[in-house]
C-alpha cells in the first residue's frame, strides 16, 4: 500500500473497528527481501469529537431554546444536553439528540436555567462539555 524510507508507515486508509493486515518487503536497489511475518491489527476509535461551541439558550413563552454549532467531525453521531437548575449539579436530559438544538419544555418560571452541550461519536467517545449558556425563565 505505500513505501516508507523510515522505520514507521502511516496508513491513512485504515479505518477504525476493521482488521488490517501488513507484511514489510525490504529493497535495497533490485535487490527484495523476503516478506516480514503478518501483523494483524484492528484499529480502536478512542478520541472523542471536539466540545460544542456557541451554545445559546434563549427563553421563550413555554420553553428555553438552546442550540450550538455542529461539531465538525464526520463520526459524530449526536449531543448531549446537561442542564442546571438555580446553580445545581448539572444532569444530563434525556437520550442522545442528533441535532444541533434542543428544546427544553419543563421549566418553571422565577429560575435560572444553564445548559452545556457535549458531542458523541459512533464509537461512543463523548467529549468535553461546552461553556454553560443561561438563561432565566
Amino acid at each position: 500500500i505505500g513505501t516508507a524510507d523510515q522505520p514507521h508507515f502511516v496508513d491513512p486508509s485504515a479505518q477504525s473497528g476493521i482488521e488490517h493486515r501488513y507484511t514489510i518487503v525490504a529493497l535495497e536497489g533490485q535487490a527484495e527481501s523476503l516478506a516480514s511475518a503478518v501483523v494483524k491489527i484492528t484499529p480502536v476509535d478512542t478520541f472523542a469529537p471536539s466540545t460544542p461551541t456557541g451554545v445559546t439558550a434563549l427563553a421563550g413563552p413555554d420553553s428555553i431554546e438552546v442550540s450550538w454549532r455542529r461539531s465538525p467531525e464526520s463520526d459524530t453521531q449526536g449531543y448531549f444536553v446537561y442542564r442546571s437548575v438555580n446553580a445545581a449539579p448539572f444532569e444530563r436530559q434525556g437520550a442522545l439528540v442528533t441535532l444541533p438544538a434542543y428544546s427544553d419544555r419543563k421549566v418553571e418560571h422565577g429560575k435560572a436555567y444553564r445548559y452545556t452541550i457535549s458531542a458523541v461519536d459512533k464509537s461512543n467517545n463523548e467529549s468535553d462539555k461546552s461553556s454553560p449558556a443561561e438563561a432565566a425563565f
